[in-house]
């Protein structure tokens, strides 16, 4: 599955993040402690990405991470 990859612009034309920058932060923040960590899709929030990744090794298993658009830094996953 190959993903859309664009950069985030706000209203603002403040400098974002590239989409592929917040999913590999994303990707190599749960590979910490999962593996394999498998991109699934994004939802664009005002302020932030929440990259949803499946962590299950037979079944699906989900995780998201919210990533800020502006500093590229973790907000909190779950």
């Amino acid at each position: 599955m190959r993903a859309n990859y664009q950069t985030i612009d706000t209203q603002q034309n403040t400098q974002c993040i590239a989409v592929h920058t917040a999913i590999e932060t994303a990707r190599k923040f749960l590979e910490q402690y999962y593996s394999p960590v498998v991109f699934k899709y994004v939802i664009f929030n005002e302020k932030s990405l929440v990259i949803v990744m499946d962590i299950g090794i037979m079944l699906e298993k989900i995780k998201q991470v919210e990533i800020d658009i502006q500093t590229g830094r973790v907000l909190w996953y779950g």
